[in-house]
């Protein structure tokens, strides 16, 4: 990713058999994937019942509740002592851009270690609301001063080891400084509809 700064994937500890009980709650649990699947459903209309395509790829048809989202595999990001703010971002881009649709991709942010309850250590900064295509505009072209704009818009929140963050990958984010003297470390998952991939991060695989 960065200096000092370390996205990891694929790893003996990440992939291999010590640990796969714990990778395989956290993808499983019941709860995320219930709220991605909430926010990523679009709201019930009569049209519904002219999308017969639905009835392919295990969708159950046009009348069938909307499917879970697929879980990609545990990741985790390491941030060492000393590394710097991200530049903002959004991890992923809008589907189409002639209006904002639900969510597509998720990420979810689960916190470790003894750092995490070090101040000093930074975490996660998000910008609430900038999943939205027209507001996400006005932060980020609209004349002025755009870190202004982001830095009253920012929220941090102070996450517990153990502790989870669930968040839209459109909305507008970045890692905080590590100004304490320990590893700050995350684990994560993405929830992304059946019909996504990821090749840039994943190789195409969810």
């Amino acid at each position: 990713r960065e200096d000092l700064r370390c996205d990891l994937r694929g790893t003996p500890r990440l992939a291999g058999a010590d640990g796969a009980a714990r990778r395989t709650r956290l993808r499983d649990h019941a709860a995320p994937r219930e709220i991605c699947r909430r926010a990523a459903a679009t709201a019930a209309t009569p049209k519904r019942r002219g999308n017969y395509g639905l009835w392919n790829f295990d969708l159950g048809g046009p009348d069938a509740p909307k499917k879970a989202l697929d879980v990609g595999e545990v990741g985790a990001v390491v941030s060492l002592p000393g590394c710097a703010e991200q530049a903002l971002h959004a991890d992923a881009p809008h589907v189409f851009d002639d209006a904002t649709r639900p969510g597509h991709y998720f990420n979810l942010f689960v916190m470790g270690g003894a750092a995490a309850d070090a101040p000093e250590c930074g975490q996660t900064a998000f910008v609430p609301g900038s999943h939205d295509l027209d507001a996400c505009a006005v932060l980020v072209f609209e004349d002025g001063g755009v870190s202004e704009r982001v830095s009253r818009s920012l929220v941090r929140p102070r996450l517990r080891s153990g502790d989870a963050v669930l968040f839209d990958a459109r909305v507008l984010h970045f890692g905080l400084p590590n100004r304490s003297a320990e590893r700050r470390a995350l684990v994560y998952c993405n929830h992304t509809e059946w019909w996504f991939r990821d090749p840039k991060n994943w190789d195409d695989r969810v």
